[in-house]
């Protein structure tokens, strides 16, 4: 089968494209990492706002803003689910960010060990919200994830 220059070119084009799309999305998911919000706006920027991968980001950062709220005393967390605050943590909080951690880092190089870090950071802000940090620890891990969730709260004396 032969294949003119102008197919070849167009096939060519195509393919450019393609990994151009790719690497920008491998870009916002390096981002992500260090700060969720930053990561969004830089999607949204680049015309990746509607992405599956960015739409599970813009889910963590979400539900980590609702724990946040919850930790400083604003809305309750997981308000449509009864039981206890580990109950919900695990029933509702570790699967869903788990999940969409995998989701976003399963095609990328490293795979699921780029997203270790920000999860255990996310699961001591879960154990903060169960009170199990002293005031200190619990301060420094509510202001790093506010910081990376681009929302700031205090955690009430």
């Amino acid at each position: 089968m032969r294949i003119t220059r102008s197919q070849l070119r167009r096939i060519i084009r195509e393919q450019l494209e393609e990994e151009q799309e790719r690497s920008e999305l491998d870009k916002i998911k390096e981002v992500f990492v260090n700060g969720g919000a930053q990561a969004i706006e830089l999607a949204d920027m680049v015309g990746l706002g509607d992405n599956p991968i960015v739409y599970e980001m813009k889910e963590i950062v979400k539900v980590v803003i609702e724990a946040l709220d919850a930790i400083a005393g604003g809305e309750s967390f997981s308000p449509t689910i009864e039981g206890s605050k580990e109950d919900m943590a695990r029933r509702v909080w570790y699967p869903l960010v788990k999940k969409s951690l995998k989701k976003i880092y399963r095609s990328s190089p490293g795979g699921v060990a780029n997203f270790q870090s920000l999860y255990t950071d996310m699961s001591k802000l879960m154990k903060t919200y169960w009170g199990w940090y002293d005031a200190k620890e619990a301060a420094s891990v509510v202001e790093n994830l506010s910081d990376w969730a681009g929302h700031p709260v205090e955690i009430p004396k």
